[in-house]
């Protein structure tokens, strides 16, 4: 959301930057002036990741350079147009922009804060109500497993301080008409995505940390979009022992929206 990388103010950003300009030299970085001027359809994905303290829940709170009418509507028809995205941390809220969820379907489980100390792990659950088990989707090959609850979840940052940025929904705070047994089959018919993951520990149906959102006769693209506070790209106390985890997980989803 700024024209060169020494105006990155956030570290969270700033990491994933390093690391994507480390990891993928051929990769290009857009800007707010070079989304306009570049020829998106050249690029099988785009990945937006916006993670700042104090940002105001709701997508027209993101970045202004981000929600620009211009960038929106570039960003929309390649989307449309059979271009991939990933959306990380408060960039879920993003989806919204675009038009592929309704207003009313904005993440409604937002933190902006300083965050705090803990001395547990934070790992997602990709079995959603212990039912719907998404744990050989592609995008989790090879990523270790912990075992604190009980049943095997994914962790992605360890213990010290952590910023408790999440941006995922709440399925139990909207009124479904679509069918389904209960609401994670009615948010994923209604809306033609699949949820992948939750809060580690959690075993219900309530929320959707991870989705990903299918192609649509509008929306020709993939997407998938990361809401879990725990997919946080510079530990701000002390080094990640689960930084891998979060490298690995990036590279397997790019990897995988390009195929």
């Amino acid at each position: 959301t700024v024209e060169s990388s020494e105006d990155i103010v956030d570290d969270d950003e700033k990491a994933s930057h390093d690391w994507f300009t480390a990891i993928y030299p051929n990769g290009d970085i857009l800007t707010p002036n070079t989304v306009l001027s570049t020829d998106l359809s050249s690029f099988a994905v785009i990945w937006i990741h916006v993670d700042q303290t104090g940002l105001q829940p709701g997508p027209n709170n993101l970045p202004a350079a981000l929600i620009d009418g211009d960038v929106v509507n570039a960003l929309s028809t390649y989307y449309k147009e059979g271009g991939n995205l990933l959306l990380t941390n408060h960039a879920t809220q993003y989806i919204i922009s675009l038009g592929r969820l309704a207003t009313d379907r904005s993440p409604g489980i937002f933190g902006s804060g300083e965050g705090g100390s803990g001395s547990d792990v934070w790992s997602f659950n990709p079995n959603i109500g212990m039912i719907y088990d998404n744990s050989t989707h592609p995008i989790f090959e090879s990523m270790d497993r912990v075992n604190d609850f009980g049943f095997p979840t994914i962790p992605l940052i360890g213990p010290g301080h952590r910023e408790d940025h999440n941006s995922m929904w709440d399925l139990n705070s909207y009124s479904y008409a679509a069918p389904g047994e209960n609401v994670v089959e009615k948010f994923q018919n209604e809306n033609s995505v699949r949820i992948l993951a939750t809060w580690g520990h959690v075993t219900d149906f309530c929320c959707a940390g991870m989705i990903e959102f299918y192609p649509t006769a509008e929306y020709k693209g993939r997407c998938i979009a990361i809401g879990l506070a725990a997919y946080e790209w510079n530990q701000n106390s002390n080094p990640n022992i689960y930084q891998d985890q979060i490298e690995l997980l990036t590279s397997n989803i790019l990897k995988y929206l390009q195929q």
